[in-house]
């Protein structure tokens, strides 16, 4: 009897290890899904100037919502560096 309960209680436990690391790879497809729908700085950058105005911000509906915010060094403008920190932000938020 002893024997059947350890094998129960082996068998709960480590479905609940491999149920939590299911949940680990759930979260970690979706945080990549949300960063790949998010359009690449150079399809942003309309007149590839390396810089991305307010205006060539409207291409993306995150930056646009957040442009004060990516704009850290507040010129007006959100780099290359910016726009990576915002969608690392964002997706680390969601």
């Amino acid at each position: 009897m002893n024997s059947k309960l350890a094998i129960l209680l082996g068998l709960v436990l480590a479905s609940g290890t491999v149920l939590a690391e299911g949940d680990q790879a759930g979260a970690m497809d979706q945080s990549q899904q949300q960063q790949q729908q998010q359009p690449a700085f150079s399809e942003v950058d309309a007149d590839a100037n390396g810089l991305i105005s307010e205006e060539e911000a409207q291409g993306s509906q995150q930056l646009a919502d957040n442009f004060d915010q990516a704009d850290a060094n507040a010129d007006g403008y959100v780099n290359r560096s910016e726009y990576d920190s915002l969608l690392g932000q964002q997706t680390l938020q969601e």
